[in-house]
């Protein structure tokens, strides 16, 4: 048990921090998740790949395909069919339909009778699939990404500390607490690329065809995973050199999957070789994947810049210390590492689909959704980067690295645990303006702390301490990769140091102006706040005007509460008021200024 110690609180940690939170909202449920929960759910009660009757039960998804006069899920039907198994188990726990409440008869004026049955019947059964298919695939990842970091490396605290940087500094965090697709993709592309580097390590073709296996999974679940399944079987197969037999296991064991996507491609779109993309109901997402191969088209370089530094996408705005993965590649490259060549063709495949894609910065959402099933390989440079830090001199640079490594989290965590889903043209810096505002006002979403009885103020913290240990051990792991010899008391005053510049860093760019779109009225903004708990009722939703009696202070802070909530409910006339009124009482309650010595 002890000597999987590392392993063992690393995976209980994870658990902790991705599963707090289930960011789900039945007035504007997300279409990405709905689509795929809709087809499991047809699969499971009919048998069928159609999705009417769950339009007409929970209203039409934007992301749809309509061929004749049915409709289809437009989606990759991967994690839909790997969802059967569990969605069936989950039906059978639930008791029979008669026994369970109506939602139809629950009395809540806030919600239409589709939203209504969304909050009782959809979000429930997404919070509980995002477990098996999402959450514990990751924890099971993440514990192999570091122990295979370990033996490359030889650096326990490089290793631990590169595998942290990817859980909670990356929009794998993000992606953690969603039922897309993409965060099952990085895990399958994991696994892998390790049953094929065990497999070229022992020589044994068994461990190819379990490679084909993730492989062909990882083809059904996103299309665009084939760049990088093609990148690793080819980087594979250049360094095995074994017999054509041998290596055949790779695609035929991939095989049957491709084939179950086929026919179900076939059956549902009468083609094959036609995907839902080409059947779009949507005009506006027609349009965009009319274009190219599923609307992949040239490189854009407008694409190529957001991918990096725009405020709201960019990877080095939310994970900056990627600014090393230069470093971590050429001391790859000097130690001969065999992961570097599948890892960068892999990286480099993935970023190309990006920007050759219209919507390159993935619609609604935090981070660059799209980046994330290549991103467990883009943090192998890291692991090396910090292993190099332990020589003179360049220990030094590991305090700006932990305060970059600080500042990424903080940006992730407080801009995608409330709300995971932000609009590209309304907020550009959504941990500021979203996510942060969100929490900063007591909005909180469906989380496991109200399961222990907690209120908002405390669910929030008791997170908010879990996200803590594990940054902190984030940074101590740094300074064990930089200096293993020296004593805890200095590797605590590093820490320290990485937090407060960390802290500082996400301070000064929240001060930054940020030049944005005209700004329209966020859809169902005054219903999205009252699905969250809030942390203080009296200053969410103040009542009655306070009588002329009141004193003034009380009156001003009053005010002030009902102006920043006119803030994030983007009522700019009643925010003009209430900020006037505030303004009047606090002049009220400072009095007359009493004249300095010397002036009339």
């Amino acid at each position: 048990m002890r000597r999987y110690r590392v392993e063992i609180l690393l995976a209980c940690g994870l658990m902790a921090a991705w599963g707090w939170f289930h960011p789900f909202l039945p007035l504007i449920p997300n279409p990405n998740e709905t689509t795929r929960f809709y087809l499991t759910r047809a699969l499971v009660q009919r048998g069928a790949i159609t999705i009417d009757e769950e339009f007409a039960r929970y209203g039409v998804s934007l992301d749809r395909a309509r061929r004749g006069d049915h409709y289809y899920c437009d989606k990759a039907p991967g994690l839909s069919f790997l969802a059967v198994p569990f969605y069936w188990a989950y039906e059978r726990w639930r008791g029979p339909p008669e026994t369970r409440p109506t939602p139809e008869t629950a009395a809540d004026e806030r919600y239409p009778a589709e939203n209504l049955r969304i909050l009782h019947e959809v979000s429930p059964a997404i919070r509980f699939l995002k477990w098996p298919l999402i959450i514990l695939p990751s924890v099971i990842m993440a514990v192999l990404l570091f122990r295979y970091l370990r033996r490359e490396t030889g650096s326990e605290g490089a290793a631990l500390a590169a595998t942290l940087t990817w859980a909670i500094g990356t929009s794998a965090y993000t992606n953690t607490n969603v039922l897309f697709g993409h965060q099952l993709t990085a895990v399958l592309l994991f696994f892998t690329f390790l049953a094929l580097e065990r497999g070229g390590r022992l020589k044994q073709a068994r461990w190819l065809a379990l490679a084909g296996v993730f492989a062909g999974l990882a083809l059904i679940t996103e299309f665009p995973a084939a760049a990088p399944v093609f990148m690793l079987g080819a980087a594979a197969i250049a360094r095995l050199r074994w017999s054509a037999w041998k290596i055949a296991a790779y695609p035929l064991a991939a095989a049957p999957f491709i084939g179950l996507l086929l026919y179900y491609h076939q059956h549902a779109f009468g083609d094959p070789f036609a995907t839902g993309y080409q059947f779009l109901e949507d005009e506006r997402y027609h349009e965009v994947h009319s274009h190219g191969f599923m609307g992949i088209t040239s490189p854009d370089m407008e694409a190529l810049k957001g991918l990096f530094i725009r405020p709201d996408r960019g990877l080095l705005v939310y994970t900056p210390v990627l600014a090393l993965v230069p470093i971590g590649v050429a001391v790859m490259m000097m130690r001969g590492a065999p992961s570097l060549p599948p890892a960068l063709m892999v990286v480099l495949s993935g970023g190309l689909l990006v920007i050759s894609f219209p919507v390159w910065h993935g619609g609604w959402s935090v981070g660059l959704r799209h980046m994330v099933p290549v991103l467990p390989f883009l943090v192998m440079p890291l692991a090396h980067a910090f292993r190099a830090l332990n020589r003179g001199w360049v220990r030094l640079l590991a305090i700006p690295a932990g305060a970059l490594m600080t500042a990424g989290a903080t940006v992730t965590v407080l801009a995608s645990s409330s709300y995971a889903y932000a609009h590209p043209d309304y907020f550009l810096m959504p941990f500021r303006d979203l996510g942060g505002e969100l929490l900063r006002l007591g909005y909180l979403p469906p989380n496991a702390g109200q399961a222990l009885g907690l209120n908002g103020v405390q669910s929030a913290l008791l997170h908010g301490l879990i996200i803590l240990m594990l940054l902190w051990t984030m940074l101590w792991a740094l300074t064990m990769a930089a200096d293993e010899q020296a004593p805890r008391f200095r590797r605590a005053g590093w820490c320290s140091w990485m937090l407060l510049l960390g802290m500082a860093c996400v301070w000064w760019w929240s001060r930054q102006h940020v030049e944005e779109h005209p700004i329209e009225t966020f859809q169902e903004s005054r219903h999205v706040m009252r699905l969250y708990t809030p942390r203080h009722e009296n200053r969410l939703s103040p009542g009655p005007q306070p009588s002329p009696e009141t004193p003034p202070k009380a009156q001003a802070l009053y005010w002030s509460a009902r102006y920043r909530e006119a803030v994030f409910l983007l009522e700019p006339g009643n925010a003009i008021e209430y900020r006037r009124r505030a303004r009047e009482f606090f002049m009220r309650a400072r009095g007359p200024e009493t004249p300095k010595s010397g002036q009339p």
